[in-house]
């Protein structure tokens, strides 16, 4: 998501936590980065467990 010069990235997960996917949204995270993007957050949305972390 873009808007005012913020970027947000949301990867919703409907299984368990697993660290893997924190190594995935800052992939995502750094690709933004070198497309020129600034300001930019990450988030996992776990679904099922109904919590939300700050990559």
């Amino acid at each position: 998501m873009m808007k005012d010069g913020q970027v947000v990235v949301v990867d919703f997960k409907f299984g368990k936590e697993n660290a893997k996917y924190n190594k995935q949204v800052k992939g995502y995270m750094q690709l933004l980065t070198r497309m020129g993007y600034k300001n930019i957050t990450g988030y996992l949305w776990y679904v099922n467990e109904e919590k939300i972390e700050k990559v």
